[in-house]
């Protein structure tokens, strides 16, 4: 069998989406947690909002996977630093510690999405993709993280 460029490059992007989609589920999973050891602060509800964002790329992530002939990988990706500070936090949600943790997690979610745009090997469809949802939330993660931590 001849493999084509394409058959590659279809491969590389399942891969690479493979990754993001790890990053996601490991952020919804990191939003659950805060959401739960902070359920009584205000500011709850800017967690619920990026949770179900997150869980909206999760989605999107493996139907595109899907789309393409792979299988997707639903295992926690890179978030496990970010999921401990938050587990380990005490008192409240305006814990300077915990919403910079968050701030690191999309920081670092955002990275991981520009690094698949300059990827020269990722499908075009893939990276508009990224461009139409995946990192627009991730920027506008950044924006609400970066007003709470601002407000404490």
């Amino acid at each position: 069998m001849i493999t084509t460029s394409t058959d590659k490059r279809t491969r590389h992007s399942i891969q690479v989406c493979n990754g993001l989609l790890r990053g996601e589920v490991s952020a919804k999973e990191t939003y659950e947690t805060a959401i739960e050891r902070f359920s009584e602060e205000p500011e709850v509800g800017e967690l619920w909002s990026i949770r179900h964002e997150h869980a909206r790329s999760v989605d999107a992530l493996r139907e595109y996977i899907l789309s393409m002939g792979g299988v997707p990988n639903g295992s926690s990706g890179p978030w496990q630093s970010f999921a401990a500070a938050v587990e380990k936090a005490d008192g409240l949600l305006g814990d300077s510690a915990v919403v910079q943790s968050l701030l690191r997690g999309e920081e670092h979610c955002q990275t991981e999405y520009l690094n698949a745009l300059d990827d020269i090997a990722v499908l075009p469809e893939c990276k508009r993709l990224i461009r139409a949802e995946l990192l627009r939330r991730a920027n506008n993660h950044l924006l609400v993280l970066q007003a709470l931590a601002r407000s404490v």
